[in-house]
């Protein structure tokens, strides 16, 4: 970051290095207004780039900029894809838009080009299982998951792959064994964040709150060990009120537990560590 601070300091109209520093801070989820910022500088500075790199950047924009519009960010993406049809970024970028306007199956199709492509990567076999979950192409999560153990046998996320099978084919069981396991053994902030919110999804589903919200604590914990910003330290709050509300059914309480959230004296370390999230709802932590 300090080097893409420097360069763009010596060369304000450095359209890719705006674009690299808008990505790296929302992909940190930190100081928000510093990547927007960078976005519109990006973006102002696109007549600098190629072709392709302009459209990724108007994508981009569009997707994650203060002026959002998945339209224009899937025109962006679909025309660079012309371009070079073996870009990862312009064909997953697209299919995320897609998702997001729940046009899943163009996500799925989206997904599956780029499970396809020399260079793919975990996250578009994990995210093309999601789609055929969605969808109900439940057939299909099996050769998916075995096309991505061949194509990347060493990934750290093949796990996630037999995590999708399991809760896709209804084997409740086996995909909380799958989350437990890897929480127990986790060795990256990913492991161990999506492990829990696996392991709390299924106990939601079986309906134990307070034990899904437990897991879910435990997510949030340790995004916001690696990284204290903004947005993580709201995260455990924006929970416990989704739990309450939802399957406890205690709509006061998640009022409080919002409430709480927007207490500027209450985003501290040490008021965290000292009341918890759910310091405000009688009875509410998990047993």
């Amino acid at each position: 970051m300090a080097l893409l601070q420097e360069a763009v300091t010596i060369a304000s109209g450095f359209a890719m290095a705006w674009r690299k520093m808008a990505v790296v801070l929302g992909n940190e989820g930190t100081e928000r207004p510093r990547q927007v910022a960078a976005m519109e500088a990006a973006y102002r500075h696109r007549g600098r780039l190629t072709e392709m790199e302009r459209l990724l950047t108007e994508g981009y924009y569009y997707t994650r900029g203060p002026k959002q519009d998945r339209d224009k960010a899937i025109a962006a993406y679909d025309a660079a894809a012309l371009i070079d049809s073996q870009s990862t970024a312009a064909l997953n970028n697209a299919a995320v838009v897609y998702g997001q306007k729940r046009e899943f199956a163009r996500a799925e199709e989206r997904y599956r080009q780029v499970t396809r492509l020399p260079r793919s990567f975990g996250g578009a076999f994990t995210n093309l299982m999601q789609m055929q979950a969605i969808l109900g192409h439940i057939s299909g999560l099996d050769s998916t998951r075995k096309a991505f153990y061949a194509k990347l046998p060493n990934s750290a996320d093949l796990w996630e792959a037999d995590w999708y099978w399991a809760f896709g084919t209804g084997n409740l069981h086996a995909a909380d064994a799958i989350s437990r396991t890897m929480h127990a053994k986790a060795r990256t902030l990913r492991q161990a964040t999506r492990s829990a919110n696996g392991a709390s999804a299924i106990a939601e589903l079986r309906g134990q709150p307070r034990e899904s919200l437990r897991w879910i604590t435990l997510s949030d914990e340790a995004s916001l060990k690696a990284a204290p910003s903004p947005v993580n330290q709201l995260q455990p709050y924006l929970d416990s009120a989704y739990i309450l509300s939802g399957t406890l059914e205690r709509p006061a309480e998640a009022r409080a537990a919002w409430s709480r959230a927007n207490s500027p004296g209450c985003r501290s370390a040490s008021c965290r560590r000292r009341s918890g999230p759910v310091s405000t709802c009688r009875d509410s932590r998990p047993r």
